[in-house]
């Protein structure tokens, strides 16, 4: 009963995304386009799974969050995309 209740509490998940220096190993135009259609099918697949955008920093820091139940489908999917879980407050 415990395990089942366990995989009821919804947590936040959260990826701190660094755009700032998003082309910095690009060398030409074309790997440029390539990085940026690659970023750009990222965060569709993150919007289609309900991840949000929270905020970003000066320093070219974008904070990503899902909120998912713990122990679901999404909660594993998440984290196989880098995401680690915030304590909630």
């Amino acid at each position: 009963m415990e395990n089942l209740l366990q995989a009821m509490n919804k947590i936040n998940l959260v990826k701190i995304h660094r755009v700032k220096k998003l082309y910095d190993d690009c060398k030409s135009i074309d790997e440029m386009l390539e990085v940026l259609g690659s970023e750009i099918t990222h965060l569709e697949d993150l919007r289609e799974m309900g991840g949000e955008l929270e905020g970003t920093s000066e320093d070219g820091k974008t904070k990503l969050v899902a909120k998912v139940l713990e122990g679901s489908p999404e909660h594993k999917e998440f984290l196989d995309r880098e995401f680690i879980e915030e304590e909630i407050k």
